[in-house]
């Protein structure tokens, strides 16, 4: 087959000389002139593949000289090029998408992929567990829909609509999960192999609100009407576990996450796995002879209440099984339950002359310099308990507390 350097004078010069013959455009590579008996004719010829996997050589029919101009054909084949560098057949242009197509993946499929990343990375169960609760509360009613089905328009409508009914914190989460499994699990996915290529992440147009960063925390002056609050509580177990992470600052998902095995009272530490831990690092929480207190008050109730449970809070599920209590807040203690007892821990670890350093031990925060992190937690665990004591004091004397029961 002759390349040539087609002009509109050379085509007009071809005549059928007995058989059909074919020339290739050389300045548009996959162009050919077909010259039959009675037409010539536009044709474009290039390899199909799919899923790295080379399917056919396709042979497309543009139109005649007749049609389309040499400058028209040129144009119209980049086009049908294009597309079949995007794995779709022009001669079958509506057939089925490959299943495999990243393109064709469900949010659904999406969402397990990046909860797998999530898992290969080792993160937390926590992040995991939230990452995944954004799709089943806010996006359920996408988890059938493809991706090639999902729009701009569709996501800023969703991020609105929460923004307006569930919060800007809550819109700012749901929208932020997925763009991120959309970029790390899906678009990295998806080549020119695929059937039809991902569009670009329909999120990337979203200004996610602004939020001021959360400042609650129980002040010194409130200590007294927080701790007869808690004490009006109705479960004494969420009493328990109210008071325990004022004491304590943990986390509220790892506070009501304990579980009984995890308890060392005779070494005066409670052992949190790493697989729990933010950080993703073994914690031990010492314990003060308040929080040991809490903690065999927290075991006395769950014998009575629940037996056998391994939780130090558990509750009761909607289908009658025992859980590990979920919900950290309480309705009548607004901004007093929850994280706000983890920045009171902080204030009063320093209001009571703990050092910076010590108080983020006691919360398993990051330390700043290398000397810091050579430091040795466990080594100084009697010396974190005594810190531990300085704290617990200063706050039940804040809140007007002589005693525990």
């Amino acid at each position: 087959m002759a390349v040539r350097r087609l002009t509109q004078r050379l085509i007009d010069a071809q005549r059928y000389t007995g058989k059909t013959e074919f020339m290739r455009d050389e300045k548009t590579p996959g162009l050919i002139l077909a010259i039959n008996k009675h037409t010539m004719s536009w044709k474009v010829q290039a390899d199909l593949w799919q899923r790295k996997r080379l399917v056919k050589t396709v042979r497309h029919t543009m139109g005649t000289t007749q049609e389309l101009t040499l400058d028209e054909a040129r144009a119209r084949a980049q086009e049908v090029l294009a597309q079949i560098r995007r794995g779709i057949d022009p001669n079958a242009p509506g057939a089925p998408l490959d299943p495999g197509a990243v393109v064709n993946w469900t949010v659904g499929q999406l969402w397990d992929a990046y909860e797998a990343e999530l898992v290969r990375r080792n993160r937390s169960f926590r992040t995991i567990r939230d990452f995944r609760a954004n799709l089943n509360r806010h996006l359920s009613d996408w988890r059938e829909k493809r991706l090639h089905e999902i729009t701009n328009e569709m996501c800023i409508d969703r991020f609105n609509l929460l923004t307006d009914n569930v919060g800007p914190v809550a819109a700012n989460h749901v929208i932020g999960a997925l763009r991120t499994a959309w970029n790390r699990s899906a678009a990295g996915r998806s080549n020119h192999t695929d059937p039809v290529p991902l569009q670009p992440n329909p999120t990337a147009a979203i200004v996610k609100n602004t939020v001021t960063a959360r400042t609650q925390v129980v002040l010194p002056d409130e200590l007294p009407d927080w701790w007869r609050m808690t004490e009006a509580l109705p479960n004494p177990l969420r009493r328990c576990m109210h008071r325990l992470g004022l004491l304590s600052g943990l986390r509220p998902g790892n506070l009501m996450a304990l579980e009984r095995e995890w308890l060392d009272l005779p070494a005066q530490a409670i052992h949190l796995p790493a697989r729990v831990m933010k950080r993703r690092e073994s914690f031990d929480l010492p314990l003060s002879g308040a929080m040991a207190g809490l903690l065999e008050e927290a075991l006395q109730i769950g014998d009575i209440l629940y037996s056998g449970s391994p939780w130090l809070f558990p509750t009761r599920a909607t289908g009658g099984g025992v859980v590990a209590t979920s919900v950290a807040r309480e309705r009548t203690m607004p901004g007093w339950t929850g994280h706000p007892l983890r920045r009171t821990h902080k204030t009063m670890a320093l209001v009571a002359g703990v050092s910076d350093f010590k108080s983020a031990l006691l919360l398993h925060h990051k330390v700043g310099t290398m000397s810091d992190v050579y430091t040795s937690p466990a080594a100084m665990h009697d010396d974190l308990v005594a810190q531990q004591e300085r704290v617990s004091a200063h706050i039940l004397e804040m809140a007007e507390v002589k005693a525990l029961r």
